[in-house]
Protein backbone atom coordinates (compact mmCIF):
# COMPACT_ATOMS: atom_id res chain seq x y z
CA UNK A 1 0.00 0.00 0.00
CA UNK A 2 2.13 3.03 -1.14
CA UNK A 3 -0.73 4.98 -0.54
CA UNK A 4 -0.17 5.28 3.48
CA UNK A 5 3.54 5.69 3.53
CA UNK A 6 3.45 7.48 6.87
CA UNK A 7 0.79 4.27 8.46
CA UNK A 8 -2.70 4.45 8.98
CA UNK A 9 -4.10 6.28 12.02
CA UNK A 10 -7.68 5.03 11.05
CA UNK A 11 -9.92 2.73 9.31
CA UNK A 12 -13.79 2.71 8.67
CA UNK A 13 -16.18 -0.13 8.94
CA UNK A 14 -18.68 -1.65 6.68
CA UNK A 15 -20.54 -4.10 7.45
CA UNK A 16 -22.44 -6.86 5.28
CA UNK A 17 -24.48 -7.47 8.60
CA UNK A 18 -23.79 -5.17 11.47
CA UNK A 19 -23.18 -7.52 14.21
CA UNK A 20 -21.38 -9.93 12.05
CA UNK A 21 -19.63 -9.92 9.14
CA UNK A 22 -17.75 -7.10 8.80
CA UNK A 23 -14.29 -5.02 7.14
CA UNK A 24 -12.26 -1.72 7.91
CA UNK A 25 -10.75 0.04 5.25
CA UNK A 26 -7.92 2.18 6.18
CA UNK A 27 -8.67 5.74 6.40
CA UNK A 28 -11.87 5.84 4.66
CA UNK A 29 -9.85 4.25 0.94
CA UNK A 30 -13.08 1.78 0.22
CA UNK A 31 -11.73 0.04 -2.33
CA UNK A 32 -11.53 -3.67 -3.16
CA UNK A 33 -7.95 -3.67 -3.26
CA UNK A 34 -8.11 -2.79 0.74
CA UNK A 35 -10.80 -5.71 0.95
CA UNK A 36 -9.82 -9.47 2.76
CA UNK A 37 -12.41 -11.05 0.81
CA UNK A 38 -10.46 -9.95 -2.39
CA UNK A 39 -8.52 -12.88 -3.93
CA UNK A 40 -5.36 -13.15 -6.70
CA UNK A 41 -6.10 -15.82 -9.52
CA UNK A 42 -2.22 -16.32 -10.22
CA UNK A 43 -1.46 -16.15 -14.02
CA UNK A 44 -5.23 -15.01 -14.89
CA UNK A 45 -4.20 -11.03 -14.28
CA UNK A 46 -7.44 -10.81 -12.05
CA UNK A 47 -8.84 -10.92 -8.74
CA UNK A 48 -12.11 -12.73 -7.09
CA UNK A 49 -14.40 -11.60 -4.32
CA UNK A 50 -14.95 -14.38 -2.02
CA UNK A 51 -18.39 -13.15 -0.65
CA UNK A 52 -19.99 -12.52 -4.65
CA UNK A 53 -17.88 -14.98 -6.49
CA UNK A 54 -17.64 -11.76 -8.55
CA UNK A 55 -14.34 -11.22 -10.91
CA UNK A 56 -12.64 -8.22 -10.11
CA UNK A 57 -10.40 -7.25 -13.20
CA UNK A 58 -9.84 -2.91 -11.36
CA UNK A 59 -9.08 -3.59 -7.78
CA UNK A 60 -7.38 -0.29 -7.72
CA UNK A 61 -10.51 1.31 -8.06
CA UNK A 62 -11.52 4.21 -5.71
CA UNK A 63 -15.03 2.66 -5.52
CA UNK A 64 -16.78 -0.77 -4.58
CA UNK A 65 -18.57 -2.16 -7.19
CA UNK A 66 -22.63 -2.07 -6.95
CA UNK A 67 -23.02 -5.98 -6.03
CA UNK A 68 -20.70 -5.57 -2.95
CA UNK A 69 -22.56 -6.11 0.00
CA UNK A 70 -20.75 -4.20 2.58
CA UNK A 71 -22.26 -1.03 3.38
CA UNK A 72 -20.92 2.48 5.57
CA UNK A 73 -21.11 1.90 8.97
CA UNK A 74 -19.93 5.04 10.25
CA UNK A 75 -17.57 3.45 13.01
CA UNK A 76 -14.37 4.79 12.91
CA UNK A 77 -11.37 2.46 14.71
CA UNK A 78 -8.49 4.84 15.51
CA UNK A 79 -7.61 8.33 15.58
CA UNK A 80 -9.07 10.27 12.68
CA UNK A 81 -7.52 13.41 12.04
CA UNK A 82 -9.50 16.71 11.89
CA UNK A 83 -9.81 19.30 9.43
CA UNK A 84 -9.00 22.78 10.31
Amino acid sequence: MNEFKNGVSWFLRYAANPDKLGIYFPEGVTKCANCKYLYSEHGLNRCRCRITDEIIYTPNLHELPESCPFEPTGEIRGTKPTKE
